[in-house]
């Protein structure tokens, strides 16, 4: 699988689905259980509410050359107990607020799902973590009180260099361990200078 993945990005591959391929492409095939290779690799499954962005960046690298950057999900939202239409979208001591919301259409002009976009709010302020909810209009879609839903989460473009959430974002490539460089070996002139130099045993 890796070497799938790895040959596809070196002939230049890459993963930038529109709103449209990720709800009438991948999210039906995440829900039958048949995702395919790319979406294995670029697709990670994750309770987004669950934690905190910062918590999922540094578990989870972001998508190479993607557009915007980011981070893609296969999870599923809850609704508020009692409501048909709010869901509940707090994320550790932070939530998602959602800031607008988009009817996806498909080239016949059929609505075939929604895109909603958040903002991450913490400690009563706005932070510099957006995300993308894609939502499938098809029925069996939902189970019970959770609707799986594909997320994508990214730093905003509008982010200071400074900015916290690109220091969270970069969290997972900083914790990967530096590659190991061997060392040269000696020469052999200079191992004979060693050997020479090194004192007689007592």
């Amino acid at each position: 699988m890796e070497k799938h993945v790895e040959k596809m990005l070196s002939l230049g591959f890459r993963f930038n689905p529109s709103a449209e391929d990720l709800i009438t492409f991948y999210l039906p095939r995440l829900i039958a259980g048949k995702p395919t290779k790319d979406t294995e690799k670029f697709v990670c499954r994750a309770d987004v509410y669950g934690s905190e962005p910062s918590d999922l960046a540094g578990k989870f690298a972001p998508v190479p050359r993607c557009e915007k950057g980011g981070r893609f999900f296969f999870t599923s939202c809850k609704r508020h107990k009692g409501s048909s239409t709010k869901k509940e979208r707090t994320a550790g001591a932070g939530t998602w607020v959602r800031q607008n919301s988009k009817e996806v259409k498909n080239k016949a002009g059929v609505k075939v799902g929604e895109t909603q976009n958040f903002r991450f709010k913490k400690d009563g302020s706005y932070t510099d973590w957006l995300m993308e909810e894609h939502h499938c209009c098809r029925q069996q879609a939902v189970a019970g009180d959770e609707e799986p839903v594909i997320c994508r989460m990214y730093v905003s473009p509008r982010a200071p260099p400074d900015s916290a959430a690109r220091q969270e974002s970069a969290a997972f490539v900083q914790q990967q361990p530096a590659p190991q460089v061997s060392e040269p070996p000696c020469d052999k002139k200079k191992r004979d200078d060693v050997a020479e130099e090194a004192p007689a045993a007592a």
